[in-house]
C-alpha cells in the first residue's frame, strides 16, 4: 500500500472524530454566542433607558469578548483535529511492519530511494529489517550494497553513496514531509466553525 494510500486512510478514519469535534466546538461556540448576546442585550436595555454611553460601551466590549472566545475554541478544536489525525496516523504507520503487505512496502521505499540515489554503496534501516533488506537486495540483484542496521524508525530505508550524498525514506521521513498537509486538513475542517453568528 503506497504511503498516499495510508494517508488518505487515515484521513477517513479520522472524519468522524472530526465531525465531533467540529460538532462540540459548535456547540460551545454557539452557546458562548447566544450567551453574549443575552449579556448584550441586557447591557443594550440598560443603554437605552439610562442613555448611558458607558452600558452602550460594555455591550461592543461584552460581544468582542466572545468573539475572541470564538476565534480561541476554533483554534483550539484545529489543533486539536490535528493532533488527533497525527496520532492516528502514527498509530497505523507504527502497525505496518506486522503486515503482510509490508516486505513489498519496503521494497518500494527501496525502489524510490535507488531512482534518486542510483550510485548509493550503503542502505541504511532498523535492525527489526535487516534480514528483509537484505533479501529484498538478493532478490533485486543488488551485490554491491552494504547493509547499515543503525536506523531507529518505524519502517523504510536510507541510502547513502560514498561522497556525502543521502537520501532518507523512512515512515517519519514522510511523516514530517506530509505534516504541512495534515495540517491543512485540520485547518479546512474547522474554519467555518468561528464564522457562526453574527
Amino acid at each position: 500500500m503506497a504511503l498516499g494510500d495510508i494517508l488518505a486512510a487515515i484521513r477517513s478514519e479520522t472524519e468522524v472524530e472530526i465531525a465531533r469535534i467540529r460538532s462540540d466546538g459548535e456547540l460551545r461556540i454557539a452557546a458562548l454566542l447566544e450567551r453574549a448576546e443575552a449579556e448584550a442585550a441586557a447591557a443594550e436595555e440598560k443603554a437605552a433607558s439610562a442613555m448611558d454611553a458607558a452600558a452602550a460601551h460594555s455591550r461592543e466590549r461584552i460581544v468582542n469578548r466572545a468573539r475572541l472566545e470564538a476565534d480561541r475554541m476554533v483554534g483550539r478544536a484545529v489543533e486539536e483535529v490535528y493532533v488527533d489525525t497525527v496520532e492516528a496516523a502514527e498509530r497505523r504507520i507504527g502497525a505496518l511492519r506486522a503486515g503482510d503487505g509490508y516486505e513489498a512496502l519496503l521494497g518500494d521505499l527501496l525502489a524510490e530511494c535507488l531512482a534518486v540515489l542510483p550510485d548509493a554503496r550503503v542502505v541504511q534501516v532498523d535492525v527489526a529489517d535487516e534480514a528483509l533488506i537484505d533479501r529484498l537486495l538478493a532478490d533485486r540483484g543488488i551485490h554491491h550494497m552494504t547493509v547499515d542496521p543503525c536506523l531507529t524508525t518505524t519502517g523504510g530505508v536510507a541510502l547513502s553513496t560514498g561522497d556525502g550524498r543521502r537520501v532518507i525514506n523512512t515512515f517519519e521521513s514522510r511523516r514530517a514531509r506530509g505534516e504541512r498537509h495534515l495540517r491543512r486538513i485540520a485547518v479546512e475542517t474547522i474554519p467555518a466553525v468561528g464564522r457562526t453568528g453574527p
